[in-house]
């Protein structure tokens, strides 16, 4: 797959000719050669900033959502599989306090510098740095 860099960003497969979309206002990488457990597809990195929200993301689940209640264009950090790493099941911390429909989701991508983000808005908490392992 081709990561097509001009607005919007996506992701297109030039065998099957498929376009997959993926968030925008930031910036996507390859995350670790990881796959996602419901349907292999590899994980891309959907991150604002060192300072700013960090997610695992699923192209495929991204554009087709796996599960009734995950809405559609959800990062791992909305998916509910009871079992994926990545998940919000796997990562979450408890309800936010600021936007109260949100989820406050632990960044598994953000060690040593750890930090938990809102699933739904704007909230982000720095925690401790240079921990080996958060649980």
């Amino acid at each position: 797959m081709k990561l097509v860099s001009a607005k919007p960003t996506r992701l297109h497969c030039k065998t099957c000719d498929k376009t997959y979309r993926l968030p925008q206002n930031g910036a996507i990488k390859l995350y670790k050669e990881l796959k996602c457990p419901l349907d292999e597809f590899e994980l891309v990195l959907w991150t604002t900033g060192t300072r700013g929200k960090t997610a695992p993301v699923c192209p495929n689940c991204y554009n087709h959502s796996p599960f009734p209640a995950m809405p559609k264009e959800s990062t791992c950090s909305m998916c509910t599989h009871p079992t994926c790493k990545h998940s919000m099941t796997a990562n979450k911390v408890g309800a936010c306090w600021e936007c109260t429909t949100g989820d406050l989701i632990l960044d598994p991508t953000s060690g040593p510098k750890w930090k938990i983000a809102c699933n739904k808005c704007q909230v982000l908490i720095h925690l401790c740095e240079n921990a080996f392992r958060v649980s």
